[in-house]
């Protein structure tokens, strides 16, 4: 463990540094997977058959495109929610602690 964290203080190593956008963004995968899930599930509900529904290939289709859809919805939402708001509020926080610390002592 001190190894792979002292290769990552050091700048990571090439591709699996790149891998860290799946880390960052799981909370909002994590927020966001029901109801990517409900929406899909019900979508399928709507348009499948019997024999539509019992085809393996088809159900190995879905399940990877149902994934898909987790992971790149979970991005979106990291990309435009999540992080605009963290950024938001440690401007804030750095702002509030800041004007506190300027008061003086009594």
């Amino acid at each position: 463990m001190l190894a792979v964290t002292a290769i990552e203080a050091r700048g990571g190593i090439g591709v699996l540094t790149r891998l860290t956008i799946f880390g960052a963004m799981s909370y909002s995968v994590y927020l966001c997977h029901v109801l990517v899930l409900n929406v899909i599930g019900r979508a399928w509900g709507f348009v499948s058959t019997p024999d539509l529904a019992t085809n393996p290939v088809v159900a190995i289709v879905f399940w990877v495109g149902a994934f898909g859809a987790v992971v790149l919805v979970g991005y979106l939402s990291y990309r435009l929610i999540e992080r605009p708001v963290m950024g938001v509020s440690k401007r804030y926080r750095s702002r509030v602690f800041r004007e506190k610390r300027m008061l003086p002592k009594m």
